[in-house]
């Protein structure tokens, strides 16, 4: 079903729970797992003025690295995850990477605000968070759904503008 899945991660809490979200749904699918973080600009600027751009990359892309073996360690992924740097401003960057990666599902937990949006040829899934909309996500044979509890029961959540 999902062959590419893009998994944004910032380091926090939220993004690794994204993140094994996003290795359960390659588990799944046999999809192709991308991970990306995004360096702030004024950060990439300040370590290329003291000579140490590379050295933030490379830093950067192992953290990533670390990241994923620690939170993989469930079990085999159908193939080798990708792991990509980008410098600039973070949703922009985050939809560059999906393009580039054809990404089918971008998977991140951040914002904490529920959404299931298409985006480009994929879909943008952000869980939201269990203590205001008390949501999460179900992917099953009819795709991946919104769910949210109401009055203790399930239902499908309806995002608001």
């Amino acid at each position: 079903m999902f062959t590419n899945i893009l998994c944004p991660v910032d380091f926090s809490k939220d993004s690794e729970r994204a993140l094994a979200c996003a290795l359960s749904l390659a588990r799944a699918t046999a999809g192709h797992l991308t991970l990306v973080t995004v360096v702030d600009p004024l950060l990439n600027a300040g370590a290329e003025a003291a000579g140490a751009a590379d050295t933030l990359h490379q830093q950067t892309q192992q953290e990533l690295r670390s990241l994923l073996e620690r939170s993989a360690a469930a079990g085999p992924l159908p193939g080798v995850p990708a792991v990509a740097v980008r410098i600039g401003n973070a949703a922009h960057e985050i939809l560059a990477q999906a393009e580039e990666c054809n990404a089918d599902v971008v998977v991140m937990g951040h914002r904490h605000r529920p959404s299931l949006t298409p985006v480009g040829s994929g879909l943008y899934v952000n869980l939201g968070d269990w203590i205001t909309h008390f949501t999460y996500a179900v992917h099953d044979t009819d795709g991946m759904h919104l769910m949210t509890m109401k009055n203790g029961h399930p239902a499908p959540f309806q995002e608001t503008a």
